[in-house]
């Protein structure tokens, strides 16, 4: 943030503070004068140009809560906002909050700050209409509070009528605590967890490091924005990131889109040219086939010059064989020139001399039944 003024409301009254040199500071009564045209006469006095105003709130004005929350809650700022009548005091109807959340395992650790609107909303209307711009309202504590990296564990102390110490965590509020009056440094330590605690106005030698209020541009304004939502400016460069995101991602879908359009364009291009082919393709098979058929043909067609005349034999035998004859089976054997007869006749005599025409005939079996010998016989063809 560039260079803002700091103004603390504190109860009855507001405190200017100087942009370059935040110790030194104006009191105003706050009812018996308008705070923008003080505010206005200050900055004429001291030479100050900026018109940004960041508000703090005094303590004593805030309400302070820790609770958790299912690590499931959808929209915590919704969660939160439905609970506010039950975890404040302030009407629901007159009331500025803000929170911050630490996901912790299967919870949402939440600090709160709230405060009544009607507190704050007074020095905001006359100060805008001033012409100064509020560009936050946040805690007293936050104007100690610097940016950049913090340390793991430390605390602040903030004395009054009832003190405070705040513990952080790498620089985020964790939890506040009223404590008792006039505790020691020790005791604050056993207390607090950790060795480094801060005071304003810290004597010399007691252990405490000296907190002192910073330049806003300094400070670590990260969490606690009470600022109603009405009186907060646009966040242009917020919107300027997600336009430039919007873009990028437009961008990003276009050139995957013209990918996409280019690998479809090919894929199509590639799957005629296969349909195409396809016909080419079945014709070459149907000829690999035929060719495969024709060379089996061949095969089998010169095989069967290299075989004895069997269809002449097989005549033959059909016209030697005596009417009392007749035959079950005739087998040709593969690796003989032999044809295996098998069957029945009435006269075995005048079958075998019939038989002799065809070639050189042995009797391999024979038996009788019912009048009948069966045979099993071999002729070796000429």
């Amino acid at each position: 943030m560039k260079e803002a003024l700091a103004v603390i409301i504190q109860t009855g009254r507001l405190v200017f503070c100087h942009p370059e040199r935040p110790e030194e500071r104006e009191r105003i009564a706050f009812g018996e004068s308008h705070a923008g045209e003080e505010l206005r006469r200050f900055c004429a006095r001291e030479g100050i140009s900026t018109d940004t105003v960041v508000l703090f709130v005094a303590e004593s004005l805030l309400f302070f809560k820790t609770f958790e929350l299912p690590a499931k809650t959808a929209d915590l700022q919704e969660a939160i906002g439905y609970q506010l009548g039950i975890l404040t005091p302030f009407d629901p109807e007159d009331l500025v909050f803000g929170h911050s959340a630490v996901k912790d395992k299967e919870v949402f650790q939440i600090a709160l700050y709230a405060a009544a609107r009607s507190t704050v909303a007074p020095v905001l209307e006359q100060l805008t209409a001033a012409g100064f711009t509020v560009a936050g309202l946040y805690p007293e504590y936050a104007q100690y509070l610097a940016g950049g990296k913090q340390p793991a564990t430390s605390a602040l102390v903030l004395e009054g009528p009832f003190p405070k110490a705040f513990l952080f965590k790498a620089g985020r509020l964790v939890n506040r605590l009223v404590l008792p009056m006039d505790l020691g440094y020790q005791e604050l330590v056993s207390r607090l967890g950790t060795d480094l605690i801060a005071m304003p106005e810290a004597r010399e030698g007691s252990g405490f490091g000296v907190a002192a209020a910073l330049p806003v541009p300094r400070l670590g304004l990260r969490e606690f924005n009470l600022l109603p939502a009405d009186y907060r400016r646009p966040e242009y460069s917020r919107w300027l990131v997600a336009v430039l995101l919007a873009l990028n991602l437009l961008g990003l879908a276009a050139l995957a889109g013209i990918k996409e359009y280019r690998i479809s364009s090919r894929t199509a291009t590639v799957a005629q040219a296969l349909a195409d082919l396809r016909p080419q393709v079945e014709e070459v098979r149907q000829l690999k086939d035929q060719e495969e058929a024709l060379k089996a043909f061949v095969s089998a067609f010169g095989q069967l010059g290299e075989n004895p005349d069997i269809i002449a034999a097989l005549a033959h035998l059909t016209e030697s064989l005596p009417a009392s004859s007749y035959l079950d089976q005739v087998r040709m054997e593969k690796t003989a020139r032999t044809v295996n007869v098998t069957g029945f006749t009435r006269d075995m005599g005048e079958l075998s001399k019939e038989l002799k025409g065809l070639g050189d005939a042995k009797l391999k079996s024979t038996s009788r039944r019912r009048d009948k010998t069966y045979f099993d016989m071999d002729i070796t063809l000429p």
